[in-house]
């Protein structure tokens, strides 16, 4: 399972279900191409050296992980629960495999930061979440719009409201 579908899960139920489905509007998306061009400019950071970047594991892909945190950027924080249980995913996935570290979540416009650790209430919270996701994929019904005033600047938004 993707990080993306875990973020998705929290945002929207519907964007979720779609995404998995493999119908993706980012492509057109401006602030999606805005999100990915800042990647492409960290990516090119030269003081970034010790750390690497963007690790795939287990279909999942990891921005940066150093020898403490696992780096999760996003442009804004918009919505804080979806990039933190997405960071949590990672964390769960590193741990897995014998990797622990501390994950840290860094917003691009507001430069702020937040530290997230995966401990026992959140790893059960994360596995219940993942269930969730899999009986709403394998599901025949697309969930409901939910006409909020965060769908404005959704990917989705012609997909849903057209």
């Amino acid at each position: 399972m993707k990080g993306t579908l875990i973020n998705y899960f929290i945002f929207c139920k519907r964007r979720c279900y779609l995404h998995a489905q493999n119908i993706t509007c980012e492509d057109n998306s401006q602030l999606v191409k805005i999100g990915k061009f800042y990647h492409e400019e960290r990516k090119e950071q030269k003081n970034l050296k010790k750390e690497l970047l963007e690790i795939e594991l287990d279909d999942v892909k990891i921005d940066q992980i150093g020898d403490e945190y696992v780096i999760e950027f996003k442009k804004k924080n918009s919505d804080v629960d979806a990039a933190r249980m997405q960071l949590l995913y990672y964390l769960y996935i590193l741990k897995k495999h014998g990797i622990d570290r501390k994950g840290r979540l860094q917003f691009k416009e507001s430069r702020n930061s937040e530290e997230v650790i995966l401990d026992k209430q959140s790893e059960v919270k994360l596995k219940e979440i993942i269930k969730e996701i899999k009986i709403l994929i394998r599901s025949n019904e697309i969930p409901h719009v939910l006409n909020k005033r965060k769908c404005r600047k959704c990917a989705y938004f012609e997909f849903c409201y057209s």
